[in-house]
């Protein structure tokens, strides 16, 4: 008997295969946690025209004028411009 032979007898019984798994089905398979999606918050976009104020603007659709300069990034709340594109919280 060669050396081989030997380790292969001393191991016989030592190592045996994993039992053989059942098919999962979709009852078995533990709940799956949704992967968190950030949620941006929802805005509404507002072309300003020509006469509108952030007041008037923010009047009609619920908002301070600070407010709006605030979501805007707008330093001066007295000066926008026609065809400036407003974000307004969505209501």
């Amino acid at each position: 008997m060669g050396f081989l032979d030997s380790v292969k007898n001393a191991l016989r019984g030592a190592v045996a295969a994993p039992p053989p798994q059942a098919e999962r089905t979709p009852e078995d398979a533990p709940d799956e946690v949704p992967a968190e999606v950030p949620v941006e918050p929802a805005y509404e976009t507002y072309t300003v025209r020509t006469g509108d104020t952030l007041g008037d603007i923010g009047a009609r659709h619920g908002v301070t004028r600070d407010e709006l300069a605030r979501l805007n990034g707008i330093d001066e709340p007295d000066l926008i411009f026609p065809g400036q594109e407003l974000r307004l919280p969505a209501s």
